[in-house]
């Protein structure tokens, strides 16, 4: 039993690990069956991990076949160790036998059996770890690229069931260094060593235990596969048109492309709900005209600089982009090859077709980086990816599937690294069907070989907006805050920003400044906000502004009592100095902040259950400039009661309207609460108190 805890505390303590914390160093993909593939990963952290609801993948980049499995219980690496991974599921020889261990004896610890997860033999293979949404390490391999002295099927010939392919101990061991395993001569990965024998678990019946090459759960050894002199035992160079980087060197032709030629302009990124097939580039002419050919087409993430690369070797040496014309790169298999390319057709029936096909291994990365053509060694575009800046805004895509679109105001090679110049297209005008080479059709939104298209949006500017009222304390209900339109014109806050920030002074500086930051785009969750010329907009925080109007966060507007926006992610105080803003992107691509306000309602004197409201006879185009100021805001009057939420819990302001600042004749104790009956009944006493006293004094 203490054994039992003891295993359990430590798995509940060993962290996810975090990305290049785990390195891919050997895998066994060309094996006798099915049932002895496995491969191994070294932990480089300095502490535990645990591969516990992380993703394996393994994707076939020639059919375009993948598999994946999530990892289910604890699967503990140590630090500085390795751990092997195998599949336990019945074998290719028909044999219904089901593997239950890497090694006939047994020896090799393991860390987790997978299940059905298969790795190609003789096809380019991506190897992929996945926990969350980082890629943890991948690596491209093509076993048939290394030398191994296997048995042939009639046991004629060779000597072993299966070799592995090794992460070359010489060099680093590390996620960034290990991507490429498909070549065998001079690459970052190598054939393993004949003194490295171990039994595999080849059943009896299909002649086994046979031995194998590699080193499960311990250090590399590089050999040469026992094929003494022997070649690489495959062709390193690619295959098909687009894909091929082996052979003689590219020659670079004289109108190769230069700066100022070319500016990425479009991204089709994980499409179909997060899968990597079906990826895309979009390259502009904003030159004279250039030749792609000899061109490469790089991905770089923030955290690990290069990932993968391409060169284009175009068909007659040959890729022209024309000045004011766009051409399509899309990450391609044999099958779309042997297809004959990628084509996308329009609702009108109006095909587009790739201008080439780059190679399977090479795929967009979703954390923040850079794209980049680099040609005869010099960068000529670049452009900033991340699909977590995008991915909240795609919920109208068919499937997920949307290309982000460079803004037509802002097609230039520098515009293009600014985020905020990047959209998702509207979907209606701009969906097409795409059909894969096994005949399925996929439908998404984008704007491949044709002018980019992005939402129009009438944002306001400085001094547009202001906040005239709101709700920091409230009583049994949610916060809220009213935003005035100053202007004759409808206002589109839809990728708004709405910030909050709280100050004060630093506990270890003794400083005074901003100590916490929140933020909410506007429209996130899919809904555009456009508020009315001169109208005033409420805004709620996650629910109906009257808890029980609906029995939870309804995403609209139809079902509350108030016409309301929805947000989150905003949470006011009752005593700190505090400000809240409106941020809303600009014409020249950055942004403007259209209304700011400060408060502190300890200070300003504002009870729970009343809001802080700027009188309706200051709105305006100065409203923006008039409530900077503290002393042009009043606390709500009790008069202005719209919620009771509980015997003596009541809530006062004007939410959905403009208010007005207002004194009551008398202002009962806190204890008193003016919306139940016997308070009003009060109330109406306490008026006609001091008349009746004036009229006893007339006489």
């Amino acid at each position: 039993m203490n054994t039992l805890l003891l295993s359990l505390s430590t798995a509940a303590l060993a962290a996810p690990p975090g990305v290049g914390d785990l390195v891919i160093t050997e895998v066994l993909a060309d094996d006798a069956c099915g049932y002895n593939e496995w491969f191994e990963v070294y932990n480089t952290s300095g502490a535990e991990v645990d591969l516990d609801g992380c993703l394996l993948e393994s994707v076939n980049t020639s059919s375009g076949t993948s598999y994946d499995h999530t990892v289910a219980g604890p699967a503990l690496v140590g630090a500085g160790s390795y751990g092997v991974l195998y599949r336990t599921t019945t074998s290719s020889c028909d044999d219904g036998v089901e593997a239950s261990k890497v090694d006939a004896e047994g020896t090799v610890p393991v860390v987790y059996e997978y299940g059905s997860l298969r790795i190609s033999n003789s096809d380019p293979n991506v190897l992929r770890i996945t926990c969350g949404s980082d890629i943890i390490d991948e690596v491209t391999l093509e076993a048939d690229a290394f030398d191994c002295d296997e048995l042939s099927s009639d046991g004629t010939t060779g000597t072993y069931g299966s070799c592995t392919l090794q992460l070359d101990p010489a060099g680093a061991i590390s996620a960034a260094d290990n991507d490429d395993a498909t070549v065998s001569e001079g690459g970052a990965w190598c054939e393993s060593n004949v003194a490295d024998t171990y039994n595999d678990v080849t059943p009896a019946e299909d002649g086994g235990p046979l031995p194998a090459l590699g080193t499960p759960g311990a250090p590399n050894q590089c050999g040469d596969g026992g094929v003494t002199g022997g070649d690489d035992g495959g062709d390193d160079g690619g295959s098909g048109s687009g894909g091929d980087d082996g052979g003689e060197p590219i020659e670079v032709p004289a109108d190769v492309c230069v700066p100022g030629d070319i500016v990425i302009s479009e991204l089709m990124i994980a499409p179909r709900d997060g899968a990597n097939a079906d990826e895309w580039i979009e390259v502009y002419g904003s030159g004279g005209g250039c030749n792609l050919h000899s061109c490469v087409i790089e991905t770089w993430t923030d955290t690990d600089g290069l990932r993968d690369e391409a060169v284009i070797n175009a068909a007659d040496d040959s890729l022209q982009l024309t000045a004011g014309d766009f051409a399509v790169l899309a990450r391609g298999t044999t099958a779309d090859r042997d297809a004959g390319g990628i084509v996308w057709t329009d609702t009108a029936g109006n095909d587009t077709s790739a201008a080439y096909l780059y190679d399977y291994g090479v795929y967009l990365r979703s954390e923040p980086g850079e794209v980049r053509v680099v040609c005869d060694g010099e960068t000529i575009d670049s452009a900033r990816v991340d699909w977590g800046a995008f991915e909240d805004l795609i919920g109208g895509c068919p499937g997920g599937w949307c290309s982000v679109n460079l803004h037509p105001n802002f097609m230039t090679a520098e515009a293009n690294d600014d985020l905020g110049n990047w959209c998702v297209p509207p979907t209606a005008e701009n969906l097409y069907t795409h059909t894969d080479p096994n005949g399925d059709v996929w439908e998404f939104a984008g704007t491949p070989g044709k002018t980019n298209d992005c939402p129009f949006f009438d944002w306001p500017t400085t001094g547009e907006a202001a906040f005239i009222e709101l709700m920091a304390s409230p009583q049994d209900t949610n916060e809220w805050f009213e935003l005035h339109n100053a202007t004759d014109r409808d206002l589109e806050l839809t990728l708004c920003e709405l910030r909050r920030e709280k100050s004060g002074f630093d506990e270890e500086t003794g400083e005074y400044g901003v100590l916490s930051e929140q933020s909410w785009l506007i429209g996130e969750d899919g809904v555009e906000i456009v508020v009315p010329a001169g109208a005033t907009q409420l805004f709620v925080r996650d629910d109906c502004l009257i808890p029980g109007a609906t029995g939870s966060d309804t995403g609209g507007l139809g079902e509350c009592t108030y016409e309301q926006v929805f947000y989150g992610s905003l949470s006011f105080t009752a005593d700190q100095d505090e400000s809240i803003s409106l941020i809303c992107p600009d014409a020249t691509g950055g942004t403007a902040v259209v209304d700011q306000v400060s408060f502190n309602m300890a200070v300003q004197g504002i009870r729970d259950g009343h809001s802080l409201q700027l009188d309706r006879s200051k709105l305006g185009p100065n409203a923006h400039s008039v409530n900077d100021d503290p002393a042009e805001w009043c606390e709500a009057a009790f008069s202005q009661e719209f919620f009771e939420a509980d015997e003596g819990k009541c809530n006062y302001g004007t939410p959905g309207e403009a208010g007005q600042c207002l004194t009551d004749p008398l202002n009962p104790p806190d204890t008193v609460c003016r919306c139940s009956a016997t308070t009003w009944r009060g109330m109406w006493v306490a008026w006609l108190m001091p008349l009746a006293v004036l009229w006893r004094r007339r006489d």
